[in-house]
C-alpha cells in the first residue's frame, strides 16, 4: 500500500466539516399526559386531583410539564364563578 491512498486529494482536508450548532438546553423537562398528571395529583403538581382535572379540562395540549399543569390548576382554582 502506498501513502497516496491514505492522504486526501490536494485542496481537501482529512477532517470532516462541522457546522456550528445552537446550544441545546442542558435538561429538558419531562412531559406527562393529562391522566398521569391527575393520577400524580399532590405528589407531582401539589394540587388536588380535582383541581388538576378542572384545570386540564379545557387545555388543548396533550402533554404538559409539571409547571404547566400547576399553572393550569391554579388558574382554574382562581377563576371567577358566575353569580
Amino acid at each position: 500500500m502506498t501513502d497516496d491512498a491514505k492522504t486526501p486529494p490536494a485542496g481537501k482536508s482529512a477532517a470532516p466539516k462541522t457546522t456550528p450548532k445552537a446550544a441545546a438546553p442542558e435538561t429538558t423537562e419531562d412531559r406527562y399526559t393529562h391522566d398521569e398528571l391527575i393520577a400524580g395529583g399532590m405528589a407531582l403538581v401539589g394540587e388536588s386531583p380535582m383541581a388538576i382535572a378542572g384545570g386540564l379540562a379545557e387545555c388543548s395540549r396533550k402533554t404538559l410539564t409539571v409547571d404547566q399543569a400547576r399553572d393550569e390548576a391554579r388558574k382554574y382554582l382562581r377563576r371567577k364563578v358566575g353569580v
